[in-house]
């Protein structure tokens, strides 16, 4: 069989690919694990207010379910 000849991105391909990759890049992190999301995800983490987790890491290191 005959493998098929793959084409170059087009230019609007090649723009949303990397409007994707800065908006990424302009979404917050969890300043505990680093994964990044929504700010709305992001809380004070207890004991140290100035740092923002996600609820994952809040709920890992302080045992709260």
């Amino acid at each position: 069989m005959l493998a098929a000849k793959q084409r170059a991105p087009r230019r609007l391909e090649r723009q949303l690919r990397g409007s994707l990759a800065t908006i990424y890049v302009l979404l917050p992190e969890c300043q505990v694990c680093g994964k990044r999301m929504e700010a709305d995800f992001l809380k004070p983490f207890p004991g140290a207010p100035d740092k923002q987790a996600c609820g994952q890491c809040i709920q890992e290191c302080t045992g709260d379910v």
